[in-house]
């Protein structure tokens, strides 16, 4: 079987390096190797929790923090890895994204210092973690889909789970990453009665603080969005697998997925009672809206066959005209076919199509007119739709982008692309600007994001005026969105002095809510305020203006200069206690980028 080969392990000693998972971790970017060849099929059928849509990677990305820890391995040193009590508590950036029509998932985006740190506990516990996954028989997520454990292998491993059965039931948890009660991980890996009698030692319970200390001291829940909390939430269904092994049932899971086998009803029933005896002790529940069951033959909703081969049968000599009309019919294809339940079938357009004319080498001037061609009548445009369908559901934002580079490979230039793009945005600009203020109103912070992110990636500036972009840097938004508006700002060349007076209030009104000696950096707006200290280092901020701003303001000053939320070496706590300000101001000193500033620190991105 392939858990007896040399992949798991190489695979369990790449996802537990330190350096890996602040690198691709953090905001759990697919990651493969770079002789790696994965079909179209295989990359668009891993849509699940591997695959992170939300942040775009060029502009959010941990690289200079890994580079850096990786050069400077003593900066561990500010994180109390022996005393995990004595570690800060952070708050979380909150953003959420669209579910489904009328609901929404909540991402907890930790501070950067406890997602180092948690990474460098499991690091340094790695096998507490390894042995349980290397022993388990059920899991296909303890793979966390990399390298050469994508979708054919697991698929193959759940098959051989679930032979012998013409039934197979299909259950979950509900909200199980937000519902998830931390004091359970050392009641379910040490036995209750024994973590209820040692609540402060141990692996258990330090993994228990590490995640609390995360989420601002909360203990319902733990953070979704990252690498290391998939992690954790698999040991913890390997412990659950364990008291259901017991219980001699076999079955697939993929997460808090759980899919089993049977042939009669008792069989399922059985089942169904010692699982839900398992998660009520554990504070969970079953998801009783997405438990089902089906009968043989089983359907397969993931089948593409008809989207990857379409292109296959178009002769190479066909007109510019013919390959525009068969692409629009291909994008017809993938909405309907995901409307009738075939998941994953739009963002599978998004990486087909460029596939498909690299196999054709066609010259960039053909791949150029095909899509930059807009129909004299109808005005029709082939990435005008296709963004207007990214624009619908703000899932597609990364595909969108990652469609275009690819196109842009292939021959179609960046400033005919960024033509097309900022024509969409002209002649829609009215029912965008409508659907912002509404995503404002409703605090969806995906879409707030990615319209900036297009506006910022695709250069369209002077959309927003440099006031209505200051009067959205008052209100509350996100961390990322406030991070591009900043950055659409410095684009359109603003008022320096009108944007310090924004932010500096902004700063101020935020630390109210706080203990007047809680560390800044602790707080909400942490990346925020990281990446405007960020400007001022590089100096694409100038100090001066800084300077010239609280002398109008009339701050006072001292020897760490002027006493304000807009100084970083104000600021900063300085006290000897206070690990986390120091490991900020390591980052800062040696101006290690959180977001970064693009090509030539012009926010460029699009090359």
């Amino acid at each position: 079987m392939i858990e007896n080969d040399n992949s798991l392990e190489n695979l369990y000693n790449q996802l537990f390096d330190l350096i890996f998972l602040v690198k691709y971790g953090y905001y759990d970017v697919t990651v493969k190797k770079d002789t790696e060849k994965i079909s179209d099929e295989d990359f668009e059928l891993n849509f699940t929790y591997a695959v992170s849509d939300n942040f775009f990677y060029k502009v959010f990305n941990m690289e200079h923090v890994a580079k850096f820890i990786k050069e400077n391995p003593d900066i561990l040193s500010f994180f109390n890895i022996d005393t995990i009590s004595k570690n800060p508590i952070t708050e979380p950036i909150y953003f959420n994204i669209p579910k489904k029509i009328n609901s929404r998932r909540q991402y907890k985006m930790p501070n950067l210092y406890s997602y180092i740190l948690t990474s460098y506990f499991i690091s340094e516990n790695k096998n507490e973690f390894i042995s349980i996954f290397i022993k388990n028989k059920h899991s296909t997520s303890k793979y966390f889909n990399l390298f050469n454990f994508r979708f054919k292998i697991t698929k193959q491993i759940q098959e051989g789970l679930l032979y012998g059965g013409n039934q197979i039931l299909s259950t979950d948890l509900s909200n199980f990453f937000h519902t998830l009660y931390t004091h359970t991980i050392p009641w379910l890996i040490d036995g209750k009665e024994n973590a209820k009698k040692e609540t402060k030692e141990g692996f258990a319970n330090n993994l228990d603080k590490v995640i609390t200390l995360s989420q601002y001291g909360e203990t319902h829940g733990i953070p979704t969005g990252n690498l290391t909390s998939r992690i954790i939430a698999e040991l913890y269904m390997c412990h659950v697998d364990l008291k259901l092994e017991e219980k001699g049932f076999v079955y697939s899971r993929y997460v808090d997925d759980i899919t089993y086998s049977f042939t009669h009803e008792n069989q399922k029933n059985d089942f169904l009672k010692e699982y839900g005896l398992i998660c009520r002790k554990l504070n969970l529940n079953l998801n009783e809206n997405k438990t089902k069951v089906e009968m043989f033959p089983f359907k397969n909703n993931m089948d593409k066959t008809n989207i990857f081969k379409y292109l296959d049968n178009i002769p190479n000599k066909s007109s510019m005209n013919t390959w525009i009309t068969e692409l629009n019919s291909l994008i017809d294809i993938c909405t309907s076919q995901e409307a009738i339940g075939n998941k994953g079938s739009i963002k599978s357009l998004f990486s087909v199509i460029p596939n498909q004319l690299i196999k054709r080498e066609f010259n960039s001037t053909f791949i150029n007119n095909i899509f930059t061609n807009r129909n004299n009548i109808t005005g029709f445009n082939l990435i005008n739709k296709i963004i207007d369908i990214s624009m619908k559901d703000s899932i597609l934002t990364n595909k969108f982008i990652s469609f275009i580079e690819n196109i842009h490979k292939i021959g179609v230039s960046n400033s005919d692309i960024c033509i097309v793009i900022d024509e969409y945005f002209d002649n829609n600009k009215n029912t965008i600007e409508t659907n912002f203020k509404h995503y404002i109103h409703m605090n969806y912070n995906q879409e707030i994001y990615q319209i900036l992110l297009y506006l910022v990636e695709f250069n369209i500036n002077y959309f927003f005026s440099n006031e209505t972009i200051l009067e959205y840097l008052n209100k509350d938004l996100d961390d990322y969105s406030l991070c591009l508006l900043l950055i659409l700002y410095l684009k359109q060349n603003g008022d320096i002095k009108l944007l310090l007076h924004i932010v500096d209030d902004k700063f101020k009104i935020n630390h109210l809510q706080y203990p007047i000696n809680k560390p800044r950096m602790t707080e909400t707006l942490w990346l925020f305020r990281y990446f405007f200290y960020s400007l001022i280092e590089n100096e694409i901020i100038k100090k001066r203006e800084v300077n010239k701003y609280c002398k109008y303001k009339e701050y006072e000053s001292n020897k760490r200069g002027y006493k304000s939320e807009l100084n970083w070496d104000f600021i900063k706590n300085n006290t000897d206690e206070n690990n986390l300000d120091k490991f900020y101001d390591e980052l800062l000193k040696n101006k290690v980028l959180l977001v970064h500033f693009g090509k030539d620190n012009s926010f460029v991105y699009l090359q």
